[in-house]
């Protein structure tokens, strides 16, 4: 009989990640298409880098409220309804196209909308692996997780690139509307199990009380606290090669450099989601978070060191390959020892405390790396013969001396965190809340 359940609850969770899978990367030709009709409407890189922010900015502020609801209201219903919402924006976006009323304002508000139902969605789907995961194989349906995410990095710019000129951005927003419309049949026909309900407080206070516990639950366990501050000077640390990766590359080398160093990368993310998903991660996964955010950082400055294609396209698969395999062991990590009524709440605290930085640090990089490091090592600069004669001098080299600056960060939080028995032991001093 246990063997029975443990299948059944596997099948159900490919199932649901399956859906998700699928819908992701028609998110993303969706995304790669956006993206190139405001730079081919505006030719502005702002305006470009705005579909980044106006994404990621209702992460930061709905996330807690989606850990809320999970932990309150059926998950599985939660996730039907996020992504019919996604699908009906998707609908919107097909109308406004084939009316030829298309705006600006039309693509950022989109935007939005869908950063909020991913926003919804993703604390319900976190919440719900450890239930239809057995615990021993949690390891690898967090690396499927990572899978999916790094597999629709890949997979979406290059099949948007291709179809963009065979069926245009109408094509993949209908595409992307389908992939909406699988992932609501998987959900449909899939039963999720629902913890014990611990959010009996009523009425918006209560909701606000909800939120709150997330907090309080991580706030009480030093372990987790310095996991999640640790995550936290990752993203942003992270922050500046997610913002300045291209134009540090587009400084000294061609458009075509740039998209070998970056195809470096997405196939850096699915090797890591990969190995992850098949391997599960180490025993202690504590080591596959803190060593691996050493490594992070020090792929960091070495994008930062030369002026080089190749060792850009070294570095960039090494940071990206980090990714996928610090995520799923962290991500473990907390379902392990958060109850399974309380993952909602926590998880989604998690990700909006280690999110909130991400978007203030890709804003401050662009005026960091132009208006301060840049000028630090052109030729006669302050720095010029000093860190110039290591790193270089002229265009892009301030970008790199940022980068390695940032670098510094994680590779300082994971020593911190080392320093802390209660994080390097966290898995031994909290226990477990998962059953077997």
């Amino acid at each position: 009989m246990r063997e029975r359940g443990e299948s059944g609850g596997l099948a159900r969770f490919v199932a649901v990640w399956g859906g998700q899978f699928v819908s992701l990367i028609g998110s993303g030709l969706t995304s790669f298409g956006l993206g190139v009709w405001i730079y081919q409407h505006t030719g502005s890189a702002t305006q470009y880098a705005l579909i980044s922010f106006f994404f990621l900015f209702p992460q930061v502020l709905v996330t807690m409220l989606g850990g809320a609801l999970a932990d309150r209201y059926a998950r599985r219903r939660i996730m039907l309804v996020s992504n019919a919402v996604a699908a009906l924006v998707s609908a919107g976006l097909l109308g406004a196209l084939a009316a030829d009323v298309m705006q600006l304002w039309l693509v950022y508000l989109a935007t939005l909308l869908f950063g909020a139902c991913g926003a919804l969605l993703v604390p319900s789907f976190q919440a719900s692996v450890a239930l239809l995961v057995p615990r021993q194989h949690l390891g690898r349906a967090n690396g499927m997780v990572q899978l999916a995410a790094s597999g629709s990095r890949l997979l979406a710019p290059l099949s948007a690139a291709a179809l963009l000129d065979v069926v245009g951005l109408p094509g993949l927003v209908l595409i992307d509307l389908t992939s909406f419309l699988v992932a609501i049949a998987t959900l449909a026909f899939t039963r999720i199990p629902q913890p014990a309900q611990t959010a009996t407080s009523t009425g918006p206070l209560g909701m606000l009380r909800d939120v709150g516990s997330g907090w309080s639950y991580i706030a009480a366990r030093p372990g987790l606290l310095g996991l999640l501050g640790f995550f936290s000077v990752l993203n942003l640390a992270a922050a500046p090669v997610a913002a300045l990766q291209a134009p540090l590359v587009l400084r000294f080398a061609s458009p075509t450099d740039l998209g070998i160093a970056s195809s470096a990368g997405g196939a850096a993310f699915l090797v890591g989601g990969l190995l992850m998903s098949t391997w599960g991660g180490p025993r202690r996964r504590i080591n596959g978070v803190l060593p691996v955010g050493i490594l992070l950082g020090a792929s960091m400055m070495l994008l930062g060191l030369r002026a080089s294609v190749p060792l850009v396209a070294i570095a960039g698969f090494a940071f990206a390959f980090c990714q996928p395999v610090l995520n799923a062991a962290n991500a473990t990590i907390w379902q392990l020892k958060v109850p399974p009524g309380l993952q909602g709440r926590v998880l989604s605290t998690l990700r909006m405390s280690a999110w909130a930085l991400g978007p203030l640090g890709m804003l401050a990089s662009g005026p960091l790396a132009d208006r301060v490091f840049e000028p630090l090592l052109l030729p006669g600069g302050p720095l010029a013969r000093s860190v110039g004669q290591v790193i270089g001098v002229g265009p892009g080299r301030g970008i790199g001396l940022l980068l390695i600056a940032a670098g510094v960060l994680p590779i300082a939080g994971a020593a911190a965190c080392y320093a802390m028995p209660a994080v390097r032991d966290v898995e031994r001093r909290l226990p477990d809340q998962l059953a077997a």
